[in-house]
């Protein structure tokens, strides 16, 4: 019996069952050029701060495979789009550009939604070990932008994220 083409259909089965698919094009607001990808809720957010709103659609990562997985193998975020993580806790966070190919901007905020730092520009990691991006306090959630994101719209440490009903 050939094992390897019994792995390989087997591999293809358990993929097409759990609903993931190869994506080339648009997917939400990234723009995937190669892997695999899961279809992830999203939802409409606003960012207070001193002087605007901004508006932004964000794809939702709130388990610890969608978590992991992020914005990797995506080629670029569109304007206007993000990917907001949702822990359970609040502790000191840590994030990587693994199988990154575009550069972006990280907030982290605490229990109230309020942002206690940010990481402006994290590039993509090129070689291991990757670099890790750290929050300077305890953070609950993450959101993720397109690089320049946070010195184009004048974003600071106090500002404020809350979702749209």
């Amino acid at each position: 019996m050939n094992y390897r083409r019994l792995y390989s259909l087997l591999m293809v089965m358990i993929f097409a069952l759990s609903g993931c698919t190869t994506l080339n094009g648009w997917y939400n607001g990234v723009v995937v050029s190669f892997g695999w990808q899961q279809r992830l809720s999203t939802i409409d957010i606003t960012l207070e701060t001193d002087e605007k709103k901004i508006d932004l659609t964000v794809e939702v990562a709130d388990d610890p495979n969608e978590r992991a997985t992020g914005l990797m193998y995506g080629s670029s975020l569109k304007e206007g789009r993000g990917m907001w993580f949702i822990f359970e806790d609040e502790v000191v966070r840590r994030f990587w550009m693994k199988n990154m190919e575009f550069p972006i901007d990280i907030m982290y905020l605490n229990s109230e939604k309020e942002i206690r730092s940010f990481i402006q520009n994290a590039q993509p990691c090129t070689s291991d070990p990757c670099e890790m991006y750290l929050s300077e306090s305890a953070a609950q959630y993450v959101l993720e932008v397109p690089a320049g994101f946070i010195e184009e719209n004048g974003v600071e440490v106090g500002d404020i994220v809350y979702e749209v009903k």
